[in-house]
């Protein structure tokens, strides 16, 4: 199984041999991208796997295309550090369209490889305009602790963030495996780290946020993000972890259009919000909130979930948990505080 990610494309700038960078002929690019093919096949056999051929053609439009990455948008809304050293800084992302790709494989390492390879071919030409549509940075790597907090659930959803120029028309995958996703908007606490991005490394970059971070109700205690930003040769390469801001209010969710009938069905309470939400969004925010009311006994009477289906069930009060994998259907979430 093959890893190459992001990080490892940046080397392309380092190799003078890419494909087509002399401009010579057609016979003189083949072998270019033979040897470009055969040097990524090496970089891949430092995280002990093997390259698969079928990636020759995107790695060689990626050389070829070597223009500035676009950053993703973001507000910085405070900072926080000593001596003018940042060591945490919070942020606020705009809703955008990002394509993405959940793999669930034995390793975090091979989930994310396997993620971005379907990515890059998307990226370049596998898409309905059939161009080239340019780097973002940085790709995003979702990730879910399991219930004790000591290992990382197999499912990964890495997210690559349209460029600006793509953003109102999105170029349609051919891999029905990639979803275009509206995403809303997110409010995240970040702090950089370097190195090596495994399942150990990022576990122990967890546990220093939170010993840095304090005690705090602030922010999701399951679900976290990384970001990854440059190529792993380099040896303290940068990477950042996310942790995600809780709701700020009740929330009514509703996914699409299609749905609002069934919301009609669920009367309005004082204090509900309702606001356009994918189910991804459902993940981020609503679940883990409903999971912590739940566990802390707090004043949530109920909460009701429309499927697919539109099928309404009511999670009594006290509820130990809630089945995830309804989220997959999830259409709407329905919250009330008594």
């Amino acid at each position: 199984m093959a890893r190459i990610t992001l990080e490892d494309l940046e080397r392309l700038d380092e190799e003078p041999a890419a494909a087509g960078g002399d401009g010579s002929d057609g016979e003189d690019d083949r072998e270019a991208e033979a040897r470009l093919f055969a040097h990524w096949g090496a970089v891949a056999s430092t995280h002990r796997v093997s390259l698969p051929p079928d990636m020759a053609g995107p790695i060689a439009q990626m050389a070829r295309h070597r223009q500035a990455r676009e950053p993703v948008p973001y507000v910085s809304l405070s900072q926080h550090g000593k001596c003018e050293a940042v060591a945490y800084e919070e942020r606020r992302y705009p809703a955008g369209k990002w394509a993405c790709v959940t793999m669930g494989e034995p390793m975090y390492e091979q989930s994310i490889s396997m993620s971005f390879m379907k990515l890059m071919r998307y990226i370049c030409k596998e898409n309905s305009v059939g161009c080239h549509l340019g780097m973002t940075i940085p790709v995003l790597n979702e990730i879910h602790l399991t219930k004790e907090g000591t290992e990382l659930e197999r499912e990964v959803l890495t997210a690559y963030y349209l460029p600006g120029a793509f953003q109102q028309n999105p170029p349609v995958p051919m891999d029905p495996e990639i979803h275009i996703t509206e995403r809303a908007p997110l409010r995240v606490i970040t702090r950089v780290f370097y190195g090596m991005t495994t399942e150990e490394t990022i576990l122990r970059e967890i546990s220093l946020f939170w010993e840095l971070l304090g005690s705090t109700d602030a922010v999701l205690r399951e679900t976290y993000i990384v970001a990854s930003y440059e190529n792993p040769g380099v040896p303290q390469r940068r990477n950042e972890i996310w942790f995600i801001c809780r709701a700020e209010a009740a929330v009514v969710a509703v996914s699409s259009s299609a749905f609002r009938g069934a919301a009609a069905a669920v009367p309005a309470q004082p204090g509900c919000v309702y606001a356009d939400l994918n189910w991804e969004s459902v993940l981020h925010i609503l679940y883990p909130e409903l999971l912590r009311c739940l566990r802390a006994q707090s004043r949530a009477s109920r909460y009701g979930i429309v499927t697919s289906e539109q099928y309404i069930a009511t999670v009594p009060k006290g509820h130990p948990a809630v089945n995830s994998s309804c989220l997959y259907i999830a259409s709407l979430v329905y919250g009330r505080i008594a």
